[in-house]
């Protein structure tokens, strides 16, 4: 099957989903070139995650399902911190696991489904501040939901691990 037809149902995602979650999000490394992005230990320790996330608050994945089948994903982490001047309550919502499937890509499916984080962020969370990392192919649709650039770009540490 190369296209996925049929109406998609968005909705926050269960339990069950949870090997589906991680496979959309191998999809999502795949796309970004990232190294490992086939190995399959963190691909067991992604589904047990998706599965504890399922039932956590602070957490809100939503997906959109065509045919049985999830083909689109967005990520919502609620972080609690010290509240600051541009954020009072101190909460800050990371989005990510922004992804479509080939086969279904094309139909506005990411942006249901992070349209549909956006608002559980601020209508159950009251957020203020909503953060993302954007990869080249997702920032247009990041700008056109509203989104900026910040003036204090991410960084990281890679800690190496023993083997």
């Amino acid at each position: 099957m190369d296209v996925v037809g049929g109406e998609a149902a968005v909705r926050r995602a269960v339990i069950s989903d949870a090997g589906q979650l991680a496979a959309l999000r191998r999809q999502m490394f795949l796309d970004m070139g990232a190294a490992g992005s086939g190995d399959g230990a963190w691909l067991e320790r992604a589904t047990a995650w998706f599965a504890g996330a399922a039932e956590d608050p602070d957490v809100c994945v939503m997906v959109a399902e065509l045919d049985g089948r999830l083909v689109a994903s967005a990520m919502g982490e609620a972080r609690r911190g010290a509240p600051a001047p541009g954020n009072p309550s101190g909460i800050t919502v990371h989005l990510s696991n922004v992804v479509t499937l080939p086969l279904a890509r094309r139909r506005g499916l990411a942006r249901q489904c992070l349209t549909a984080v956006l608002t559980w962020a601020q209508q159950e969370l009251g957020v203020t501040r909503i953060q993302l990392n954007a990869t080249p192919d997702g920032r247009r649709l990041y700008e056109q939901l509203g989104f900026l650039p910040s003036s204090h770009p991410g960084m990281t540490l890679i800690i190496p691990q023993d083997s």
